[in-house]
């Protein structure tokens, strides 16, 4: 396979599972009525692989910065023209938080591309904590809620601590993979500053 096969093929894998995703959310919620925070909050969760697919098939290159350019541009029209239920607060709301997502995941893969190319993993880490560590924390939460102290704002106990433990797993899972060799204070600090920032 040459490398502009790969490419294609990789934004045609790509494409293809976030619109798998799209389609298995609103699935979710119009055929199994599934409540709209947890068929999202799966999106959410489910999007992380998008990361390790461009990084199988773009590596370190403006190819990833594109994708997740073209996915920002896709959530801004799916937010401001209501084209999934599934993604829409329970309220009626326009879900702003999807635009900001996009947007995070964009500035991320630039950073990871352009200013610190051999730093890339750690882009890695930054998505994953996007994707997994907002995604499971209200879905925890909400599973917990009868033994769930409310911390600040409607952030509760066991969603800052299920922030907390993914990112500092996933911190601790791209160290190995990658070879990073992250101290444990570092690890712990992905934790607390993704906890802080979710907050």
């Amino acid at each position: 396979m040459t490398e502009t096969q790969r490419i294609i093929l990789g934004y045609a894998v790509i494409t293809l599972y976030v619109l798998a995703v799209i389609f298995f959310g609103e699935f979710l919620h119009k055929k199994c009525k599934v409540e709209k925070v947890l068929a999202r909050k799966i999106e959410h969760i489910l999007t992380g692989a998008c990361w390790l697919l461009g990084y199988l098939f773009f590596g370190v290159t403006y190819h990833n910065v594109l994708i997740n350019g073209l996915a920002f541009i896709a959530l801004i029209l799916i937010t401001q023209l209501r084209l999934m239920e599934s993604v829409e607060h329970s309220d009626g709301k326009k879900n702003y938080g999807l635009i900001f997502f996009g947007l995070s995941t964009f500035i991320v893969a630039a950073i990871g591309v352009f200013v610190f190319p051999d730093l890339y993993p750690y882009a890695g880490i930054a998505y994953y904590c996007l994707t997994l560590g907002d995604g499971l924390a209200p879905m925890v939460a909400k599973l917990l809620k009868k033994n769930n102290p409310k911390l600040l704002g409607e952030k509760s106990l066991w969603g800052c601590s299920t922030v907390f433990i993914v990112c500092s797993l996933t911190a601790l899972v791209f160290s190995l993979c990658f070879g990073l060799q992250l101290s444990p204070l570092f690890i712990l600090s992905v934790g607390g500053l993704s906890t802080i920032c979710e907050a």
